[in-house]
């Protein structure tokens, strides 16, 4: 009988430069209906606290085990390389895949991602009072006197957004950029004032679950824990030698959140609009499969960026400098 570790990683700091690996028989969870295979796609997973939230009629926790050593990156580390991707850039197609990432993860400062939020569902979502609060929630965030001492004074930054259907066509694009090299994404627990609790719960993405786990539900007994051990994140990393040359990720936690908006409310605030990036992920590729293809040919395009030694690179981070040093030269002078 194989012996199995369930992973604990909800906080853990920053994996910047390496890629994070995971041993075999270590568990995952997630609730999952019968409609669609659930490893065919990108998939989220996670903790099974977490993963039982999603429990509800005509659906099943499912618990998967990895079958082989899975490597996976820091979303952290994920969104400075992105932020770098940008500045490769040849030219101005990968723009809107950009602007999705960013939106999704943060990656501009919280004037530019309140505006792209405006741009993205000022007209799809003008009826809706969700729209009307998450706004609320940017600018009393923006206008708050009690301003979290690690920040940039001068301009907060943005901050991650689980809204899910940007969520899912984000996942698209990240599967095309990162999926040939590594198997997947894991994030701790981030923080985000438009969740209960202020935080987004960790998650893992696979990319192509089918290679990476197995379900093993029918052949493992949560309650035995006779053959079932618990890992820390931490642990890996310690053995793992990973060099942790970062800045921890701070919490905040004493804030009342009013408003849920995807994932699963339990506090009084509950909602009707309750989205599960899963289905939603399986829904989108079989309704909207003109936009999968976009969406891939957004991330094949920062790839190819990359690695396409052939075309020539403009070091736009550069050429802004140089322009702002000539323009003061010119000013000055």
């Amino acid at each position: 009988m194989n012996s199995y570790s369930i992973l604990e990683f909800k906080h853990f700091p920053s994996i910047l430069g390496q890629s994070i690996t995971l041993d075999e028989n270590i568990l995952f969870f997630k609730a999952h209906g019968t409609k669609y295979n659930p490893l065919e796609r990108p998939s989220f997973f996670g903790e099974i606290d977490n993963a039982s939230k999603y429990l509800k009629a005509g659906r099943k926790l499912g618990v998967f085990s990895t079958k082989k050593k899975i490597k996976l990156l820091d979303i952290r580390y994920v969104c400075q390389i992105i932020n770098d991707l940008i500045l490769l850039r040849q030219d101005n197609t990968v723009i809107i895949g950009y602007m999705t990432l960013a939106l999704s993860f943060g990656l501009v400062s919280l004037y530019k991602q309140l505006n792209l939020y405006k741009n993205r569902y000022t007209s799809t979502l003008k009826d809706d009072k969700r729209y009307e609060k998450i706004i609320e929630y940017y600018n009393n965030y923006e206008k708050s006197t009690e301003k979290y001492f690690w920040q940039n004074p001068i301009e907060l930054q943005g901050i991650r957004i689980g809204e899910t259907n940007n969520d899912v066509e984000s996942t698209i694009i990240l599967k095309e950029i990162f999926g040939n090299f590594f198997d997947g994404i894991i994030s701790p627990v981030i923080f985000s004032p438009y969740f209960d609790e202020n935080n987004i719960p960790n998650e893992i993405l696979l990319f192509e679950p089918s290679n990476c786990v197995n379900e093993v539900e029918n052949i493992i007994n949560l309650n035995n824990k006779n053959n079932i051990t618990s890992i820390s994140i931490k642990d890996i990393i310690k053995n793992n030698n990973i060099n942790l040359f970062s800045v921890p990720y701070f919490m905040k936690s004493n804030e009342e959140t009013y408003f849920q908006y995807g994932g699963v409310s339990y506090k009084k605030n509950k909602i009707d609009y309750i989205y599960d990036k899963n289905d939603l992920l399986n829904t989108y590729y079989e309704n909207n499969k003109k936009q999968v293809k976009e969406l891939e040919k957004q991330g094949k395009k920062f790839k190819k960026n990359m690695f396409d030694k052939n075309s020539k690179k403009e070091d736009y981070m550069f050429l802004r400098n140089e322009k702002l040093e000539t323009d003061i030269f010119i000013r000055y002078v």
